[in-house]
């Protein structure tokens, strides 16, 4: 699958004191995805199936987080509407979310949930998921995850997965430039792989990976990627 993610935010309105801080943000994205394969159909797999699929997100968010004596809780709140575009999907729809975390004592813990309430084809899409990170407080150095999802998307079944991950980020010379290395293990209902590779911040904007992977069936893949972000 190849993808394209563009994705955007504004500060509303914000409120800061000594223990608390809140926040409404316009938050905006477009996602466009090609999934290629071969027809299961054997006498048309002459041609590879190639399906186009683009989702555009446009909302606002809400977000507090408050100053405890050994750390930090947060909030957040969203709600966004959508439309989908291309093979398959079609049609607009309401999306809502929300979800609690804590900081304290270099762990992170949080928990949060999405929802499709609303979609013009009669859609159904939920989405729990949870992350466990130890050394949330460094970002150099070994930090640890485990993240556990359950949920699913339209036209696909149901599913629980989770991800654990471990990190090793190092500073460079040069000035805000780091390297983080990173081992995966990724695992759903009809899915498992691993996965090691590297970041490397190029700066504050952008960032360039690559990560080498093994699925369950020993077939070998690879993936590489840029990220860049913005603030204005």
């Amino acid at each position: 699958m190849q993808s394209v993610d563009f994705s955007g935010s504004g500060v509303l309105t914000s409120e800061s004191s000594r223990s608390r801080n809140t926040r409404f943000t316009f938050i905006g994205s477009v996602r466009h995805a090609r999934v290629s394969g071969e027809p299961a159909d054997v006498e048309q797999r002459a041609e590879d199936f190639n399906a186009d699929t683009s989702k555009v997100r446009a909302g606002l968010s809400f977000a507090l987080a408050q100053a405890l004596e050994t750390g930090v809780w947060n909030a957040n709140a969203q709600a966004q509407l959508r439309q989908d575009f291309g093979d398959g999907v079609t049609g607009g729809g309401v999306e809502i979310g929300g979800g609690l975390g804590l900081i304290a004592a270099g762990l992170a813990l949080n928990v949060d949930a999405r929802a499709l309430a609303a979609h013009s084809d009669d859609l159904q899409e939920w989405t729990v998921s949870g992350a466990v990170v130890w050394h949330a407080l460094d970002k150099h150095g070994f930090n640890l995850s485990f993240q556990p999802h359950w949920g699913g998307e339209a036209g696909r079944a149901m599913e629980a997965g989770y991800e654990l991950e471990v990190t090793y980020g190092m500073a460079l010379a040069a000035e805000a430039e780091s390297v983080t290395l990173f081992a995966r293990d990724r695992a759903a209902a009809t899915a498992h792989e691993y996965g090691v590779g590297a970041d490397w911040r190029l700066g504050g904007d952008l960032t360039a990976g690559y990560e080498a992977v093994i699925e369950h069936d020993a077939t070998a893949d690879h993936r590489g990627y840029v990220k860049y972000r913005r603030r204005f």
